[in-house]
């Protein structure tokens, strides 16, 4: 009669990946787009587009360095915020 092992065998995982910074810049790109559209409500869009800026590149760093695998979500919320920023600046001039 044989017995069963009693050794069980894990796999070794790694530490999960930290997407956090990447679906921000997402969300936070994309709100501000939608808000810099509203003419009343655009000024919101400022600080949504900045930090939407910051953390896409927060999240491309870490893509690069093998700690996230959302490169995706963090490249498309930068260019969301980086080219919704002109267009803010350019809203705030006003037309004379």
């Amino acid at each position: 009669m044989t017995y069963p092992s009693h050794r069980q065998f894990h796999p070794a995982y790694g530490p999960p990946p930290r997407n956090g910074p990447g679906t921000t810049a997402l969300i936070l790109g994309i709100l501000g787009a939608l808000f810099a559209l509203v003419p009343l409500i655009g000024v919101i869009a400022w600080p949504l587009v900045i930090l939407g800026l910051v953390f896409g590149i927060v999240g491309i760093v870490r893509w690069r360095r093998g700690t996230a695998t959302n490169s995706g979500m963090a490249v498309t919320g930068t260019v969301l915020s980086a080219f919704r920023t002109p267009g803010l600046l350019d809203l705030g001039r006003g037309t004379r």
